[in-house]
């Protein structure tokens, strides 16, 4: 029970508790050898500016519980504002793995492959989203960041082709 409010406290306090609640995340995170303190830190710590710390947390989260879509979806955030592109689309696509092609999770893997430089992927995914919601704000930020970004040489099988099994299975 204490855990969980702290999971709820590092979602949703006043910014002015955030030292107070990352402090209790930090001391459960300790003394606890689960995962949901762990996440608890990360939550916090990301909301407080310690993007090195909240990434290590995450990490730590996944160590323990792989299938924590939550923590999945941090790590890909975290990895692009932390400059590790890799990370960033590996996590975004365990995301999709454990999710399926839910909008949040196609909005952060089009963000990690816009910044991995895996432009023609990021805009598969994009126009993917956008015959859902056209009119989605969030997407035209995606777009204008696709725009800027020098296009890499894809490193791993195709994505489409990823996303394609991966929704193929939840049809099923």
């Amino acid at each position: 029970v204490v855990i969980d409010a702290v999971v709820r406290e590092a979602m949703t306090c006043e910014p002015r508790d955030l030292p107070l609640v990352l402090a209790r995340a930090r001391a459960l995170a300790a003394t606890h050898a689960t995962w949901l303190p762990r996440l608890a830190l990360g939550l916090a710590a990301r909301r407080a500016g310690e993007r090195e710390a909240a990434f290590k947390a995450f990490e730590d989260t996944i160590t323990l519980a792989p299938g924590c879509l939550e923590a999945h979806l941090e790590l890909a955030t975290l990895a692009v504002e932390l400059d590790r592109p890799v990370d960033a689309v590996a996590h975004a696509e365990r995301a999709l793995e454990l999710a399926g092609p839910a909008r949040e999770v196609l909005l952060v893997l089009a963000r990690a492959l816009a910044f991995a430089g895996q432009v023609t992927e990021a805009r598969r995914v994009v126009e993917r989203l956008r015959a859902v919601a056209p009119n989605d704000a969030q997407l035209s930020e995606i777009e204008a960041v696709i725009d800027t970004v020098p296009e890499a040489r894809p490193e791993r099988p195709s994505l489409v082709a990823r996303l394609a099994r991966i929704t193929e299975r939840f049809r099923r």
